[in-house]
C-alpha cells in the first residue's frame, strides 16, 4: 500500500484517545488493526521484560490502567506524545515500540523509508536519516488536517529540534506560546520545552523534523 493510500483516513484526535472516522478505502481496515496489533503486542512484551506491571507503566505514563489494557490489545493508537510517554517510562525510544528494521548505510532510498504509520492520528512518520552515532535524527513526517500530536505537550530527551514546514501549515505548541507555520518556514527550539504540532489547515501538513540527539 503506498503512503498517500495509507494515510488517507481523516482524523480527529482528543486526549489519549482517538477517534477515526470511517476510511474512504475500508481495505485498510485489517493493515491499521495489524498496526495496533503489532504496538500493543510490543508494548506488552518490552513491559514484562522489564518486570514492570500494567499499573505501574500507566502511572509513570500519566495514562489510565484502561487505557494501557487498550493499547496492549490493540483496540486503539495512543497519541504522539503518550507513545513518547510510554516509550521514556520503559526506557526506550518510540522506535522500539514498533516491529521496524532500523535504517542502515548512508543512503536511504525513498521506497525504503522506516516508517512508523501513526494512521489513527492522522499522522505518518518515515526516517531520512541513518546516524549510527545517535547524534542526529531527521523525520519526514505527514499530519492530516485536524490531526496533531495529542493535546498534551511532551519531551523526550533531545537538546535542540528543527522543523521545516516542506508544504501544508502546522501550529508547534511550545508551552503556552502557539506559532503559526506555513509552507517555507522553519523553526528551532529547545528539545527541553514542553512541545507539539496541530494541524488546523485544510490540507496535509508536510515537515522535515530534525532532532538531536536522536531520541524518538
Amino acid at each position: 500500500m503506498s503512503v498517500q493510500s495509507f494515510i488517507s483516513t481523516k482524523f480527529f484526535a482528543h486526549g489519549d484517545h482517538v477517534n477515526a472516522l470511517p476510511a474512504d478505502n475500508e481495505s485498510d481496515g485489517p493493515e491499521l488493526d495489524e498496526v495496533k496489533a503489532n504496538l500493543g503486542r510490543r508494548l506488552k512484551d518490552l513491559r514484562n521484560d522489564r518486570g514492570m506491571s500494567a499499573r505501574a507503566l500507566a502511572e509513570a505514563a500519566g495514562v489510565s490502567g484502561g487505557f494501557l489494557s487498550q493499547v496492549e490489545n490493540g483496540r486503539v493508537m495512543p497519541s504522539v506524545g503518550t507513545l513518547i510517554r510510554l516509550a521514556s517510562a520503559l526506557g526506550t525510544r518510540v522506535g522500539d515500540l514498533f516491529d521496524q528494521v532500523e535504517p542502515g548505510g548512508r543512503v536511504i532510498r525513498s521506497r525504503e523509508r522506516p516508517a512508523y504509520p501513526l494512521t489513527e492520528q492522522g499522522v505518518y512518520d518515515a526516517f531520512l536519516s541513518s546516524d549510527p552515532s545517535g547524534e542526529v535524527e531527521v523525520l519526514h513526517s505527514t499530519i492530516e488536517p485536524g490531526a496533531g500530536t495529542g493535546e498534551e505537550l511532551y519531551t523526550h530527551g533531545t537538546r535542540v529540534e528543527v522543523v521545516y514546514v516542506e508544504s501544508g501549515e502546522i501550529t508547534i505548541r511550545l508551552d503556552s506560546e502557539e506559532i503559526e507555520l506555513s509552507r517555507g518556514d522553519s523553526i528551532t527550539f529547545s528539545g527541553e520545552t514542553p512541545h507539539g504540532a496541530v494541524n488546523r489547515g485544510k490540507d496535509p501538513a508536510v515537515l522535515v523534523w530534525i532532532a538531536a540527539p536522536a531520541r524518538y
